[in-house]
């Protein structure tokens, strides 16, 4: 089966160590190779693939030494073809879609695809099921998600369990800025990730017996994640993404499935900003006032609905999470959080 390999780091960093990984991947894969990246975070990305084996190709020869290449997110895949071996049909395939490249490549096999998966502005120029599923996911996205947000995220994962529903479907998505990993459902080839920070220490590639000491090549501020088909290194903590889940990360960091535990100090300070504003106030300006990135508000913004102290303005025209959806505090609650709040002052901790 082929195999798939992404990063996603807060700054543009080369390649070089996970892709050597890779060309290796392709001695059981070879019926074709391709890299996608984003050259210095540009909106327009860059692919080099060749429908050839990767360790016989003189290009991949020349990248893997080559330290020219920079960016903060990459995609690479090595095929086992279950169609015509050619160019149209090598990952990672690309679309545009607002002025930004968006990357996709996947590994499994789909039946019954072309029925399932009515087309509109986006068609494919090749043969296979991945791309056939890419130009379904593009239109997807064209017509559903106006900004990539918590919500958004949740309505994608459904439609990629609705795609994995056709058969083995693990793949990767870019639009420069995201990483989208979606691991199958089923089956025992899956995703694995590890979160790369200081310290690195000294890795081992576990396909060639070479030692990498990453303190040497790393910043020190430098933060990343790297997802892989089969883990790549020794010396890191590979972890299963979960049957049937996306998760999805930016500049590095995973932003869903949400991992911020909320704290009780920070569900009153938000509260009290809610409370104490002469109007509603908006998802972003909530964010500002709690430290909280905006990708990443969401699982604040639940636990204070759940919990019955906030409510979303109903003239909002936008979904719980978008940047200027508004809430208020809850009328019957309150005299409640005035009581927490004062109750906190008197404490001395505000």
């Amino acid at each position: 089966m082929c195999e798939l390999l992404g990063m996603s780091f807060n700054h543009p960093v080369n390649m070089t160590v996970s892709f050597r990984g890779m060309i290796k991947r392709g001695n059981n894969n070879p019926h074709g190779w391709g890299l996608a990246f984003y050259p210095e975070d540009s909106k327009a990305s860059q692919i080099i693939k060749e429908p050839v084996q990767a360790g016989r190709s003189p290009v991949t020869s020349f990248l893997v030494n080559y330290k020219g290449i920079h960016s903060s997110l990459y995609i690479s895949h090595v095929r086992w073809a279950t169609s015509e071996v050619n160019y149209a049909n090598t990952h990672p395939f690309v679309r545009e879609l607002q002025g930004r490249d968006y990357v996709f490549a996947h590994n499994g096999n789909l039946h019954d695809f072309r029925s399932a998966l009515p087309l509109g502005r986006y068609i494919p120029l090749g043969t296979t099921d991945s791309e056939h599923a890419f130009c379904y996911l593009m239109d997807y996205i064209a017509n559903e998600i106006s900004q990539w947000d918590y919500q958004a995220f949740v309505q994608f994962e459904e439609v990629l369990r609705k795609v994995n529903e056709l058969g083995k479907f693990n793949c990767l998505l870019s639009d420069g800025e995201y990483l989208f990993c979606y691991r199958d459902k089923a089956a025992p080839v899956g995703l694995f990730y590890t979160l790369r920070k200081a310290p690195f220490g000294v890795v081992k590639l576990k396909d060639e017996d070479l030692d990498i000491d990453l303190d040497a090549m790393k910043r020190a501020d430098e933060v990343g994640c790297i997802v892989a088909t089969n883990k790549l290194t020794e010396g890191e903590d590979w972890k299963p993404i979960e049957r049937g889940q996306l998760m999805v990360f930016h500049r590095g960091k995973q932003v869903y499935p949400g991992t911020t535990e909320i704290s009780k100090e920070t569900m009153l300070r938000a509260l009290r900003f809610i409370r104490t504003s002469p109007s509603r106030v908006d998802v972003l300006a909530i964010a500002n006032n709690v430290g909280i990135e905006i990708n990443l508000i969401a699982p604040l913004i639940d636990k204070l609905v759940q919990a019955g102290y906030i409510r979303q303005d109903s003239r909002d025209s936008g979904g719980p999470y978008e940047f200027n959806s508004t809430y208020y505090t809850v009328p019957s609650k309150r005299k409640e959080i005035d009581k927490m709040l004062e109750c906190k002052i008197n404490a001395g901790e505000e």
